[in-house]
């Protein structure tokens, strides 16, 4: 994977890029924030990935302990394990929200995660 998807459009006052390429440095501090958005969308979305696979494996443990009481005390320990791991995302993903609601940060309603545009004054 190559830094070019995560780096949004250049918007600095910088000397252009050279013909044929893109994003070599002419960045401001508002790009920064953004490259901090699309980055805090991907770690939400894998620990969200593993959290169901968490929940998924905590099933499967309680429905082939074949009465095994570790078994299901295992399966139990892993379900609530998931459970915790996503109060904790979504309790980021609130206070990450407010952080850029605070920073005057607009989130657009084009894809599951929000993406960010910073608001020019």
């Amino acid at each position: 994977m190559s830094a070019a998807g995560l780096l949004p459009a250049e918007t600095g006052n910088g000397p252009a890029c050279p013909a044929g390429s893109s994003n070599c440095g002419n960045y401001s501090l508002n790009n920064m924030v953004s490259v901090a958005v699309i980055v805090s969308q991907y770690i939400l979305g894998i620990v969200g990935s593993l959290a169901l696979v968490a929940f998924v494996a905590g099933g499967l443990m309680m429905m082939l302990s074949a009465g095994n009481p570790e078994w299901v005390t295992r399966g139990k320990q892993t379900i609530i394990g998931a459970v915790i791991g996503l109060a904790i995302v979504f309790t980021s993903y609130t206070i990450i929200f407010f952080v850029y609601k605070s920073l005057g940060i607009e989130f657009s309603g084009k894809s599951i995660f929000p993406t960010a545009t910073v608001e020019k004054k």
